[in-house]
């Protein structure tokens, strides 16, 4: 695993709110895989937390499959406030009543984590007991490179070490689509233990 360097937290606020806005209208998740996690599960979750969801897709494709269900989007970039289901909020950062209330966490930008190690741990905190998080990120050797847009590079044994270290089980990965099927991704599963 790779991280950039920033000079300070700022530094890395700034980095991915400017990212952010420059990218605001693209969409990497693609609805076909928010089916087919929603279809894979035994039960209706009550809680679905998203973290770095740019523009609130995962929260209105969650919501589609699952109505009655709570639905919460994070994204650090003050746009955050246009999309419905979504709030400002720097994923790396634990929120007290966050803790123990998510059936499901799903993002795809942990790649946009600035301390990997504390932001697995923040996200398995999250997680009720049994509670399944599902990990969404690029293998493509263009993509997954360590930069200040995209500070962790990061490959599926970093992966496996984060859930370990983490009282996260791996259960399995599968393909997705991705980014109008323009990239390679897969979908790590976990489930807290």
């Amino acid at each position: 695993m790779k991280v950039w360097n920033y000079k300070d937290y700022d530094d890395y606020v700034d980095w991915q709110v400017k990212t952010n806005l420059a990218k605001e209208s693209v969409v990497w998740v693609d609805e076909t895989t928010v089916e087919k996690i929603c279809r894979g599960l035994s039960e209706e979750p009550s809680n679905i937390i998203c973290h770095g969801t740019r523009n609130g897709k995962e929260q209105q494709y969650f919501k589609k499959f699952f109505p009655n269900c709570y639905v919460i989007g994070t994204e650090i970039s003050p746009s955050a406030t246009k999309y419905d289901m979504t709030i400002q909020h720097d994923f790396n950062i634990q929120k007290k009543e966050w803790i123990g209330k998510f059936d499901i966490l799903y993002s795809n930008s942990f790649d946009h984590s600035f301390e990997p190690m504390k932001t697995m741990k923040v996200w398995s905190e999250q997680l009720i007991e049994n509670g399944y998080i599902f990990f969404e990120y690029c293998y493509d050797i263009n993509d997954n490179k360590s930069r200040p847009e995209d500070p962790v590079e990061l490959y599926i044994n970093d992966i496996l070490r984060l859930f370990q270290e983490n009282g996260i089980q791996y259960r399995t990965e599968f393909e997705t689509v991705a980014f109008k099927k323009r990239r390679n991704s897969k979908i790590i599963v976990g489930k807290k233990i």
